[in-house]
């Protein structure tokens, strides 16, 4: 197991690396605000609503979201990751620093941490 502890989400950005164990579409990122505020995208539109972290427990929202359509494969990502973010999620250290695989009855996703002095990529693509 890493040392990556769960009470230092904030401050740090992940993109999404994985949904339900396939790899993700490009362009989904989360970022864990310092003021318990959880943004990103969900691979085509923005989101943003509240979280906390009770232990080894995620839990987010209400979330919001901007109304783009994009591509239906993208759409049915961004369907599967609000669906996630709509419940608790377990979160759960990996072999991998910096990454974090958060799960649910609903499925699982991989978060692999960014590097806060790189580009942004998920804005590039």
């Amino acid at each position: 197991m890493s040392e990556f502890a769960v009470v230092d989400l904030p401050g740090r950005t992940f993109l999404v690396a994985e949904v339900d164990g396939s790899p993700a579409l490009p362009g989904a990122e989360l970022s864990f605000g310092t003021d318990g505020r959880l943004t990103g995208r969900a691979t085509v539109n923005r989101v943003f609503g509240p979280y906390e972290v009770d232990g080894d427990l995620l839990v987010v929202g209400p979330m919001a979201a901007t109304l783009m359509a994009g591509p239906p494969e993208a759409m049915d990502q961004e369907s599967a990751l609000l669906a996630l973010l709509g419940a608790p999620l377990s979160v759960l250290r990996t072999v991998v620093a910096g990454d974090l695989l958060l799960t649910n009855g609903l499925g699982s996703m991989l978060l692999r941490e960014l590097d806060p002095d790189a580009e942004d990529l998920a804005a590039g693509q």
